[in-house]
């Protein structure tokens, strides 16, 4: 299990050439659930990205996306 997260504040600005304004403080958090396969030289796991739907843009005023899930299988080298 682990449970990431970010807070940023900073001034409120507006995007240059873009009808946009980005706000001053926003908090996400993300969260991964993994399984131990093969002798822990793999892992299967699912992710959730801003798994509380917060709405927030970057520094050029894109909007970021809401929540989204990942889900995969992560593998370390197999020779010791």
């Amino acid at each position: 299990i682990a449970l990431s997260a970010i807070y940023k504040k900073r001034a409120l600005q507006q995007a240059a050439g873009m009808d946009a304004w980005y706000g001053r403080e926003y908090f996400i958090a993300n969260l991964k659930l993994g399984y131990s396969l093969l002798h822990n030289r793999a892992q299967a796991f699912v992710q959730v990205d801003n798994f509380l739907d917060k709405s927030y843009a970057d520094l050029s005023g894109v909007r970021m996306p809401g929540r989204w899930l990942l889900l995969g299988i992560s593998v370390s080298s197999l020779k010791k």
